[in-house]
């Protein structure tokens, strides 16, 4: 497809997501219309920045990694001023070690997928078959971690014990703690390439605040305040359980049901919507730049490994409680410091999966 087709294509892409919006305002569904316009602007940003926290976890592109711990800090100081005003209280999940088990193994996984959840969802909305794959493998994954992960995940807890750190640290410590991780982050960091690159830090600093990753990564924070604000923290894996479960018909566990409030007819999900605009967002982003990929073929054992990737991830977030985003970024950004106990077996994980992907 040329250019300029793919363009008009996409631009026909972001016209049916916005009335799809409008008929769900208009049928007195506001939630539902603003969470499918907050889809839309993630998987955009998503895309147009590449903001995949498994590549910023394998330490291959340190001005990623830094621009996704900027829209952390952007995200964190405007959860900060929601909560304070009194607009928004943190959901606080029980923490232990179950969330250093589970994401350990996700991040294990993203290798095979080709990405983390997030990562999968805008490069599936790019058009990437590889990504496809994965994504089937997360569904599945999904289903099967509701039904056997959810047991797994309640024995760890009741056997080692939980902790919540936002009743202690409270809106302020949180912030504190935020603050503190990242500006040592990204001092880390920013020293790390000036001395690989010869580069001083303050032109690196230019050049960040200048990059297409740190635009994309502080516009992504801006609309997961918007959303914070009106509705909730973002999560993806949730309402793809929520699906699959409905699609099924089986019964999850009762602990899982009340976990995420009930199982729901997808057109009345607005979560899911919101997955849905994500990934018209960013084939919107994918088609304006020209760069959709159309989904072409690729190797059977190439689709078979991505699968089984997503397979891992789908699974494994039901042991951790949370995957990429709620896990760690809505974690960490609505001022819980437990996600980044999530973020440190996410790193683990995913220099374990490079070694084992390298061998496939």
């Amino acid at each position: 497809m040329r250019v300029g087709d793919q363009r008009a294509v996409g631009f026909l892409t972001l016209t049916v997501a916005a009335a799809a919006s409008a008929m769900y305002y208009a049928a007195g569904f506001q939630d539902a219309a603003l969470l499918i316009l907050s889809g839309l602007a993630y998987g955009f940003f998503l895309y147009y920045g590449y903001l995949c926290f498994a590549t910023a976890m394998y330490g291959f592109n340190l001005r990623l990694t830094r621009a996704i711990l900027f829209g952390l800090l952007v995200a964190s100081i405007g959860a900060y001023l929601i909560i304070k005003a009194g607009l928004r209280v943190p959901a606080v999940p029980p923490s232990g070690i179950n969330v250093l088990v589970g994401s350990i193994i996700f991040g294990m996984a993203m290798p095979l997928a080709g990405g983390c959840m997030s990562g999968v969802m805008f490069r599936l909305g790019g058009g990437s078959l590889y990504a496809a794959a994965a994504f089937a493998g997360i569904l599945i994954g999904n289903l099967f971690g509701v039904l056997y992960a959810w047991p797994i995940t309640e024995m760890l807890q009741s056997a080692v014990g939980t902790f919540r750190l936002y009743p202690v640290l409270g809106p302020d410590g949180g912030l504190a703690a935020n603050v503190a991780i990242i500006a040592l982050l990204l001092l880390l960091l920013t020293l790390r390439e000036a001395k690989a690159s010869g580069t001083p830090p303050l032109r690196i600093l230019a050049e960040d605040l200048r990059s297409t990753h740190f635009i994309a990564a502080g516009a992504f924070a801006l609309v997961w305040i918007t959303q914070f604000a009106y509705h909730s923290a973002l999560t993806t894996q949730v309402p793809l359980a929520r699906l699959m479960v409905w699609a099924s018909g089986v019964n999850p566990p009762e602990g899982w049901i009340s976990f995420v409030g009930g199982v729901r007819v997808p057109n009345e999900d607005p979560l899911l919507l919101l997955i849905l605009a994500l990934l018209a967002g960013s084939a919107a982003a994918a088609l304006f730049k020209g760069a959709f990929l159309g989904f072409s073929r690729i190797p059977p054992r190439d689709a078979a490994v991505a699968f089984i990737g997503g397979f891992i991830m789908g699974y494994s977030v039901w042991i951790a409680v949370g995957c990429n985003i709620s896990g760690f970024w809505s974690a960490v950004a609505s001022l819980r410091a437990d996600g980044w106990l999530y973020a440190v077996g996410l790193f683990i994980g995913a220099k374990i999966g490079l070694s084992i992907r390298a061998k496939i």
